[in-house]
């Protein structure tokens, strides 16, 4: 719609919105000869430009770009070319705000001052701008850098975004964390997945899917805790400890029963490994894949062999399971020649 008398006075601020008035097309304009009409619109149209740029100078923004605005917009600009310059500033301005809010977010999080808990987690969330919320998780993805003391944070960062943006933000997770497995720097993004459990793993694609689960079951075998080493030294199957959280969402679970069970008959080692990783989900997990038999038994062995951790965590299995294993345990020993004596752990029992 032509105007024909744009100037300040004709733009009104009502109730935050701006109201175009007097609009000359509905009345003189319409009468006006070709060249008169086309003189007036030329004029709009510096007028325009006019307005915009002390919109710009009279905002927020840097004087420096009410400048910039009138280099961008040639003498014979279209009212498009003009709107389009305009927006260019406008939005390259709300993208340079946007970063700056972003890096202090981003600075937050990998605070060393940064205090695990709910209380920390809902004051920083509510000083968080929601117009970085999805690049500002984007960032923690990139660039690996999520531990355990964010996980209320990252709920509540999680809380606020929409389905599309959850989409978005695993199928990223699942890009990043197929260029560090196995042997990169992978926990940071299997953390996040382990925190989200169900949804987390679900919004994998299928192949991301099937590649991890096939790589933390297989690294449960890897796995050894030597209660004699010094606290911090690494044990073998850090990638399978995951599994704790995520095997009820594995296509084939009793795989990791029988890894577990394998575990339990090997060694010293192996046995406290399970004893201290795995040992409260063993019922959940043996219900759903048929396995309690063999698993009692391999509780059996590792009791046998005096894995500490087993031992000392027994009482947190099911009575039943305890009520069997010392059945077991009896009949092996009434099973020995007398002359061996019974080893200490079936002593205690």
């Amino acid at each position: 719609m032509e105007h024909g008398d744009l100037h300040s006075d004709n733009v009104m601020i009502i109730g935050g919105g701006a109201k175009v008035i007097d609009i000359l097309y509905c009345d003189s304009l319409a009468v006006l000869s070709t060249g008169s009409r086309e003189a007036l619109v030329r004029r709009d149209r510096a007028s325009l430009r006019l307005l915009l740029q002390q919109i710009i100078m009279h905002s927020e923004l840097d004087a420096a770009d009410a400048t910039e605005f009138n280099n961008m917009v040639a003498d014979n600009a279209s009212t498009v070319g003009i709107r389009d310059a305009f927006l260019q500033i406008v939005e390259a301005s709300n993208l340079a705000d946007t970063e700056r809010r972003l890096d202090h977010g981003y600075a937050r999080v990998i605070d060393e001052g940064f205090v695990e808990g709910k209380d920390y987690a809902s004051a920083l969330i509510d000083e968080t701008p929601e117009a970085v919320t999805v690049s500002l998780l984007k960032k923690i993805i990139d660039e690996r850098a999520y531990e355990h003391k964010h996980r209320d944070y990252l709920k509540a960062l999680w809380a606020r975004l929409l389905k599309e943006e959850r989409s978005m933000i695993l199928s990223s997770l699942g890009v990043e964390l197929e260029k560090e497995l196995p042997k990169g720097r992978w926990w940071p993004l299997l953390r996040m997945i382990s925190e989200l459990r169900r949804e987390g793993w679900k919004g994998l694609s299928p192949r991301v899917r099937l590649r991890l689960e096939k790589l933390i079951v297989k690294d449960v075998l890897a796995g050894y805790v030597d209660i004699h080493r010094p606290a911090g030294v690494k044990s073998g199957g850090n990638l399978g400890t995951y599994a704790r959280r995520l095997w009820p969402y594995f296509a084939k679970p009793r795989i990791l029963a029988e890894n577990i069970t394998t575990l339990l008959h090997q060694s010293w080692y192996t046995q406290n490994y399970v004893g201290k990783h795995f040992l409260p989900e063993l019922p959940d997990l043996c219900e759903a894949t048929d396995t309690t038999d063999e698993m009692i038994r391999a509780l059996r062995t590792a009791v046998a062999n005096d894995a500490r951790i087993v031992v000392n965590a027994l009482e947190e299995l099911p009575e039943e399971w305890v009520a069997r294993i010392r059945q077991e345990i009896l009949a092996f020993l009434l099973a020995l020649p007398s002359s061996i004596g019974a080893p200490f752990a079936y002593a205690e029992l």
